[in-house]
């Protein structure tokens, strides 16, 4: 479920989206361009109070309130929240001028500006120029950073590192908190004064190379050291039993036996990408992690079977998808000893 209604917009650069939507275009563009050609120069506007009837009392006095405010789209009337008073909106045009001067300090160009739920998260995706290579063996991961943003509460300001690997065209992140530890990432609720701390976008974006080059390092380590058959499935059957609990091995009713049925379906595919990019790579703890990252990513099982799911973009980004991937990173180095 891509979550993407009629009053969404989406462009990409060059590769269509797996859901078919959104347009294509060939040539590289800036974030601001990007966001001018995206159809998302719309503004946010607030309420200045929040008024209503009692069911069966119209006519008499409306109870109102100062206190509160509804946040809508400008251009649509569509109602995205009711927040405090004090709740600060960052519109779209400021967050394309972040990304711009993230995309500049970096040499990068927009990969993504896009929105789903009719415009309540919108995000941007900007692409660094180099790749980093992993194991000296043509096996790339491209860095990207990631913008997104709320217009109905649900979601903070939020940056993220990213990787996109051309072998599977599989996404990696690394988790938020040690983004914010190295200064390359933030989550900014949206409070009276958020706006005035602008020096924020400096500051990551000249952390970028720094971040990376540790991301790389990182990376490396993993992808020169070995993991026995029984480790690596460890770390698969770990990240399964995180999603679906503990895997039933004598099932007595017809729950367990769907369970068992999918993990080992599962640890199937995991098996089968690993010994693909093995044959190809080597065998390493970084293809038995990236295993997992496919089978995340691409998988109806996992797309389907994990319980509490969240809409396919949002759970990638910064949801259950992106938990588990975290989970599974955490794991793989803590078995490597990197």
């Amino acid at each position: 479920m891509h979550e993407m209604i009629d009053s969404d917009r989406l462009i990409l650069r060059r590769t269509a989206a797996w859901h078919g939507r959104g347009r294509v275009v060939q040539e590289d563009l800036m974030p601001m361009e990007a966001f001018r050609q995206s159809g998302l120069d719309w503004d946010v506007v607030s309420t200045n109070r929040l008024s209503g009837y009692i069911d069966g009392t119209e006519g008499s006095s409306a109870f109102v309130t100062e206190r509160f405010k509804m946040i809508v789209r400008k251009d649509t009337g569509d109602i995205f929240c009711v927040q405090p008073v004090n709740w600060t909106p960052l519109q779209n045009h400021q967050m394309a001028e972040d990304a711009q001067l993230i995309a500049e300090e970096i040499g990068g160009c927009a990969e993504t500006f896009g929105s789903i739920r009719g415009g309540r998260i919108v995000y941007t995706a900007i692409g660094a120029k180099n790749g980093i290579e992993i194991g000296g063996k043509g096996d790339f991961v491209k860095p990207y950073f990631i913008l997104c943003n709320g217009h109905d509460g649900s979601l903070a300001y939020k940056s993220m590192w990213s990787g996109i690997r051309p072998v599977c065209a599989n996404t990696v992140r690394m988790a938020l908190s040690d983004g914010h530890k190295d200064g390359f990432a933030w989550s900014l609720k949206h409070t009276l004064n958020f706006l005035e701390s602008r020096e924020y976008v400096v500051r990551v974006s000249k952390a970028w190379k720094r971040a990376t080059d540790d991301y790389a390092n990182a990376i490396n380590v993993v992808a020169q050291k070995s993991l026995s058959a029984e480790q690596i499935r460890g770390l698969w059957v770990d990240v399964l039993e995180t999603m679906y609990g503990e895997i039933p091995l004598n099932p007595v009713n017809k729950r367990e036996e769907t369970k068992k049925a999918t993990c080992v379906a599962a640890l199937r595919r995991m098996s089968e990408t690993f010994d693909r990019e093995a044959a190809q790579f080597g065998s390493s703890a970084w293809i038995a992690y990236n295993a997992v990252t496919e089978f995340l990513q691409h998988s109806e099982l996992a797309a389907r079977g994990a319980p509490d799911s969240d809409s396919r973009i949002q759970s990638h980004l910064f949801g259950r998808e992106a938990e588990l991937r975290n989970t599974a990173w955490r794991k793989t180095v803590e078995l490597v000893g990197a």
